[in-house]
């Protein structure tokens, strides 16, 4: 194996791992709820966010991180859309990184040696990035 395939492997297992942790970690967005404390969120969790508890009640703030309780509690069709696509580029960055971990580890040598399967890897990580 090449020292470019190690790389390679390397900066693969680097990038879906900030991946995965981009798409979990609700500092997306960052702002201030009513004047009084700082608030985050993603598409997948949101931290310090606020709740009303009746319908005439002022808001209160929770100050925790949460996940959405379901898909379709996500505020807006953009971040449920934005949810499922960087859900979907995660998986397959975390399926390509495995097998070129695999593949460097020598667990499966042979992918790294022929063209076709190199291209496919690389294909995948291109599809993950879009």
């Amino acid at each position: 194996m090449t020292v470019l395939c190690a790389l390679w492997a390397t900066l693969s297992t680097v990038a879906s791992i900030l991946a995965c942790s981009g798409f979990y970690l609700p500092y997306w967005i960052q702002g201030r709820l009513l004047g009084k404390a700082d608030a985050y969120f993603s598409s997948f969790r949101r931290c310090n966010y606020p709740r009303i508890r009746a319908p005439n009640a002022t808001p209160e703030i929770v100050y925790e991180c949460a996940r959405y309780s379901s898909f379709w509690d996500i505020p807006s069709a953009w971040w449920q859309a934005s949810t499922v696509t960087m859900g979907i580029g995660v998986a397959i960055a975390v399926i390509g990184a495995l097998t070129l971990l695999a593949a460097a580890s020598s667990f499966l040598p042979h992918i790294l040696r022929t063209p076709k399967h190199t291209r496919l890897l690389g294909s995948m990580q291109f599809v993950a990035g879009e």
